[in-house]
Parts: C-alpha cells; structure tokens; sequence
C-alpha cells in the first residue's frame, strides 16, 4: 500500500513550484545562513501528518523570500506582486503520489519578515490532507 509522508509533500510541492515565477527552491532542512541577496522560495514541512477520520492533515509553509531593497527598507511592491501570484498559483490542487489521493489549497496568506536573513517574504501556509483510506 501507497503511503505520503512529510518529505513527499516537499516533493509534490516543489514540483509545482517549478511553475512559478521565481525558480531557487530551498528546504528548512538545508536552511539559508546569510543574508538573502536574490528572490527565493524555502518549503517548510515541519509538522507530522495529523491523523483524523478520513484524513491525515499537515500546514507545509512555502515562504517566498524577497530582499531589502538598496536603502534597506521592504519592497512592498515586489511583495504584492507574488503575493498576487501566489494566491492565483496556489488556489488548490488534487492528485494521487504513490498511490496515495491528496488535495492541498491555501489556509492563509501573508507579509513577514525575518532581520536575520534582512528579507520580507509572502508566508503561504497550506491545508495539505493525504486520504488516509486505501483507493
């Protein structure tokens, strides 16, 4: 029997992501030490599947990483942009990984910033649900 454990969902979320507009895709388990000098995608999957009746449930974080601009303050402009984007790219998805149904859409989005890598970023936290009855 098919299985999606947390690694499978960076999987499956990367490979959509390889649609999007900005292409560097990192991982919390590789984590960026410096400061951010280029736009940038980082998936954090760091919560279990939570298993319910029919569901397992998981929120990955995709965080879209922009830098400061020159003077550095947030480019508010750049961040509405893929904010936009996000919202319409990420509108939800079905599909079956190794013989496993899931279905993710987006739970909330948002502006955050993180001084230590001196970038704001667009935090999209997904429901992600594996179906957790054989099909």
């Amino acid at each position: 029997m098919g299985m999606i454990v947390t690694t499978d969902i960076y999987k499956i979320l990367c490979d959509k992501l390889k649609d999007f507009l900005i292409k560097d895709v990192y991982d919390s388990w590789n984590a960026i030490k410096k400061g951010v000098k280029n736009e940038l995608i980082v998936i954090v999957v760091r919560d279990a599947l939570e298993p319910e009746t029919y569901w397992e449930v998981c929120y990955p974080h995709i965080n879209i990483c922009v830098p400061y601009l020159a003077s550095g303050k947030t480019n508010t402009v750049r961040l509405n942009e893929l904010e936009r984007s996000a919202k319409q790219f990420l509108i939800g998805e079905s599909g079956v990984f190794d013989s496993t149904q899931y279905h993710w859409e987006i739970d909330r989005i948002g502006i955050e910033e993180d001084l230590k890598l001196a970038c704001s970023y667009v935090n999209v936290v997904l429901k992600f649900k594996v179906l957790n009855v054989k099909i």
